[in-house]
């Protein structure tokens, strides 16, 4: 018993020294960079935080939490963004994020070093720029049904919509049918709940784990997030069964869909069904819910501001009086313009971390190997000092030749070789759907404030509201 309560002294007093070394260790480090002592726990906060870090003159562009004996350094620094995102050590992302997103921690999302860089040329193929050519079709022909669709159920007044009500679901169809094949919404109509849930529980869960007192609330929700990831697993689970069950020869396949190849994988080099889910639920939970509010967020500010949506308008017409082709869409510059400047206003990838393979040796200070580092996207697009009147909504000023030279301050889908492998796919849909939707509907000012909040991307929690009209 003696020799019990002695391993146990001998421990806690080991784990104090350690804990105490490494926190004043981390502060020494870091002793040229303000130390930041509240941090946000819940998600709207969060946001506001994150807006305000480069304006606010109690904040600087490079601060730190401490969280226990480590510390999260968080950065608005155009040239830290430049340093670590334009380097090709810097790729990992902390393994303590997998502990909130178990749903797909053996996803591209969290892989590392050379299986990351083996999975990436794999997938990359899936999501190029020839894949989007392939694709068109099929998404223009959906983007004219949707659009169809809507406007029977319109009537010929003004009428107040929410537009995450409409455009979420037709998002979600697009990304399932082309990462898989099929409508994941016909197999199974609660995924669209469920993947908005999931999205805001997983970040919430990070951000009370900041507060010791709150830690007891990760625990109120978990059974229901587990019953919803087992729903939606085994909705995915019975698709790719029926998807084998086909029994496809893709060897004579001119071009393979995404599951089709993972499929192929699983088949030929035995990769676990798990993975394959998880590789699924990866590309829906990235590229559903952070496409369909850059929409939503771009038609929010088009109701807001009429003139722009007029040269909106005036651009489209003049390209073509029939169907929008893609060849029609790249000839649409100032919509290009307009897109640019919604994501920067309403960055839906708000933050993105990294943490450092080595030491960064930055304006005098080393920046030590393992520091988990938080770039925070939102700030550096709102930063007075890169964007001038940066709360206008101002399209025009990416004609600028500065933001050709100083490529780092924007950075809606990251940036460097890590950058998000979904970019063309979602800058292909916005457009589509922005010129088509534009088209079709007159946008106007409902004067409704956006509660935002972050999840896996920007939302607004009390939704995206204008008011809509037939164009005649």
């Amino acid at each position: 018993m003696c020799l019990f309560y002695l391993i146990l002294v001998v421990l806690i007093v080991s784990f104090l020294i350690w804990y105490k070394f490494n926190y004043y260790w981390y502060k020494s480090c870091l002793k040229n960079f303000k130390e930041i002592k509240y941090f946000p726990t819940n998600t709207t906060d969060f946001y506001n935080y994150l807006t305000t870090q480069s304006i606010n003159d109690k904040m600087t562009k490079n601060c730190y939490k401490m969280f226990g004996p480590f510390p999260l350094f968080i950065t608005t620094d155009e040239k830290l963004f430049s340093i670590i995102l334009g380097s090709s050590k810097h790729i990992n992302k902390p393994s303590q994020l997998s502990l909130f997103g178990k749903a797909i921690s053996q996803a591209l999302f969290f892989a590392k070093n050379d299986l990351w860089r083996h999975r990436r040329r794999l997938f990359n193929s899936f999501f190029d720029y020839g894949s989007i050519l392939n694709q068109f079709e099929i998404n223009n022909e959906r983007t004219n049904e949707f659009i169809d669709n809507f406007k029977s159920k319109l009537s010929n007044d003004k009428e107040l919509i929410d537009l995450n009500l409409i455009i979420n679901e037709f998002i979600l169809g697009q990304v399932s049918i082309n990462v898989m094949g099929e409508n994941l919404l016909k197999i199974n109509p609660e995924v669209l709940d469920i993947l908005g849930f999931l999205n805001q529980q997983t970040v919430r869960k990070a951000l009370v784990c900041t507060d010791l007192f709150k830690v007891w609330e990760i625990f109120k929700d978990l059974w229901l997030e587990r019953k919803k990831i087992t729903v939606l697993k085994n909705c995915i689970k019975k698709f790719l069964q029926k998807r084998i069950n086909e029994k496809r020869n893709f060897t004579h396949e001119k071009r393979m869909i995404f599951v089709d190849f993972l499929i192929k994988e699983m088949n030929e080099n035995n990769v676990s069904e798990e993975y394959v889910i998880q590789e699924l639920l990866l590309f829906l939970f990235a590229g559903y819910e952070t496409t369909a509010h850059s929409i939503s967020f771009a038609l929010y500010l088009l109701s807001k501001h009429p003139e722009i949506q007029e040269n909106v308008i005036k651009e489209i017409k003049a390209i073509t009086s029939n169907d929008i082709t893609h060849q029609h869409l790249q000839k649409m510059d100032y919509l290009d313009l307009v897109i640019k400047e919604s994501l920067r206003m309403y960055t839906t990838a708000t933050f993105f971390f990294r943490i450092l393979e080595e030491n960064v040796e930055f304006e005098g200070t080393t920046l030590p190997k393992g520091l988990i580092v938080l770039f925070n996207n939102t700030g550096i697009h709102k930063d007075p000092t890169l964007y001038l009147e940066p709360e206008k909504f101002k399209p025009e000023r990416f004609l600028s030749n500065e933001f050709k030279s100083k490529r780092f301050i924007y950075s809606p889908f990251c940036l460097g070789i890590r950058q998000c492998i979904g970019k063309r796919f979602a800058e292909n849909t916005l457009k589509l759907t922005l010129a088509k939707f534009v088209l079709n509907y007159k946008l106007f000012d409902a004067n409704h404030n956006l509660n935002l909040a972050i999840g896996i991307g920007l939302t607004s929690l009390n939704g995206i509201k204008v008011f809509i009209e037939k164009r005649r």
